[in-house]
């Protein structure tokens, strides 16, 4: 489920089911790194789409959190904590996903964990292999989740 107002509606539903939220994280970057910052956009997109679109029904994909790129210390504590501090209630799993390993000591205190995918640039790639290429990153990245899934289903079964 995606973050739109059909897909939140069905959440709001569904709830007992979705037990997992996505957060792309994407620092955004100008001047030298401004081309380099698009490009973990739109990598970091079209990785979360597609497993959005594998996990469909156990997933909500939250819209991507933009960052300054090199955050401060304060920010790092005090808006990623604040707009993440009660969503572990909702969620039993909460995976990020980042070309960047900007969050972990704060993703680590919300019981969440940091998928770190060094980004690959798409930018002069054909849409044949691009697909492909994505594709192979989530096959990579997949059994990950699942595997954590597994690991807390078995933490609940005596």
């Amino acid at each position: 489920m995606r973050w739109l107002a059909k897909d939140t509606s069905l959440y709001i539903a569904e709830k007992q089911y979705v037990d997992t939220l996505v957060v792309p994280l994407v620092p955004i970057a100008f001047g030298d790194r401004t081309k380099e910052s698009g490009n973990d956009y739109e990598f970091l997109s079209l990785i979360s789409s597609e497993l959005e679109r594998q996990f469909q029904g156990r997933i909500l994909l939250f819209p991507p959190f933009i960052y300054p790129e090199n955050p401060s210390d304060s920010f790092k504590e005090v808006v990623f904590k604040e707009l993440f501090r009660s969503i572990d209630s909702d969620f039993r799993h909460l995976f990020f996903i980042s070309t960047k390993q900007d969050f972990k000591e704060q993703i680590d205190a919300v019981n969440g964990e940091l998928f770190w995918m060094p980004s690959i640039p798409l930018e002069y790639v054909d849409e044949k292999n691009r697909r492909s290429i994505i594709e192979d990153q989530v096959r990579q990245l997949s059994p990950l989740i699942v595997q954590r899934w597994q690991e807390e289903e078995r933490k609940l079964v005596p």
